[in-house]
């Protein structure tokens, strides 16, 4: 096998660790896009400003905070969020967590059929 496989193997642990981190330290909510900007760094990789109402202790609360994600969002459409459950300003897009499943799942691709290739 070659080092490339074993590159592949730990981004995949990296990734499905960090997928975990995800799920058990966010919840997810839906949330309306404001607006917008795009980075400066990648063509993709857009800053939305959400708005979500949240319940906290019989109080509704409303917030308004940017995440990242890799689409454009239209202004005034719902999205599904990812929200910190021990800090509520703490936002993440469900698309990047839904791209790190596709990362995953290639890295994994990729040490399968080379640990078949080498196998057979």
């Amino acid at each position: 096998m070659t080092e490339m496989t074993y590159l592949c193997f730990v981004g995949f642990l990296g990734v499905c660790c960090h997928i975990v981190f995800v799920k058990t330290c966010y919840f997810r909510h839906e949330a309306i896009c404001l607006s917008w900007t795009r980075s400066y760094d990648s063509f993709f990789i857009t800053y939305p400003l959400y708005e979500y109402i949240l319940l906290e202790k019989d109080r509704i609360v409303t917030y308004q905070h940017s995440g990242t994600t890799v689409f454009f969002p239209k202004k005034g459409k719902k999205y599904k969020i990812l929200i910190r459950k021990t800090d509520h300003t703490k936002v993440m897009a469900y698309g990047w967590l839904v791209l790190e499943i596709c990362w995953a799942l290639f890295f994994l691709f990729i040490v399968i059929w080379d640990v078949y290739g080498y196998l057979t």
